[in-house]
């Protein structure tokens, strides 16, 4: 029904209210986000900085889902992919999101492996070590480390996709 765009311009509109009407001072805001919502906490802190908006604080990833292009080492990585989310539910969610018509699974907005990260405000990244997103996390980390960006990776071997909800 709220096809893409329609998650990243929410979450745009949501910040500027806090930081508008709301009345909380952006360096004060943390935005978190766990698999295609780590994604939607990236975009939002570029976007916001597109926009010449003030970045929030920091920025909290857990398990991101960094690339719907699948161009991702741990999707086939057999000690990543056994476990609760696999290849195929990777997939199937991505022909969900990306059969909303004409939309680019590089699209940097939902691919942020694929966006200039400078200037983002710090972000802590948590990978999981039993997760077919993994290497999007660490692919991530050091792309915002080339850019500039102050990044605390953190790692959880035997950890599995979105872990802290357990």
């Amino acid at each position: 029904r709220f096809p893409f765009p329609a998650a990243h311009e929410d979450v745009l509109a949501v910040y500027q209210h806090l930081i508008g009407p709301g009345g909380y001072q952006p360096g004060r805001v943390a935005v978190a986000g766990d698999s295609a919502g780590g994604a939607l906490t990236v975009s939002l802190c570029a976007d916001a900085r597109d926009l010449g908006l003030p970045l929030p604080g920091c920025g909290m990833l857990n398990s991101v889902w960094a690339d719907l292009a699948m161009n991702t080492p741990s999707l086939d990585d057999p000690r990543r992919n056994g476990f609760d989310i696999r290849r195929e539910v990777v997939e199937g969610l991505c022909d969900t999101l990306l059969g909303a018509g004409g939309v680019d699974a590089k699209d940097p907005r939902h691919s942020p492996v694929y966006r200039d990260l400078t200037g983002l405000p710090p972000l802590l990244i948590q990978a999981a070590g039993r997760d077919v997103c993994h290497d999007d996390s660490i692919r991530l980390a050091a792309s915002a480390r080339a850019s500039g960006v102050a990044v605390t990776l953190t790692e959880y071997a035997d950890a599995e996709h979105i872990w802290i909800l357990n």
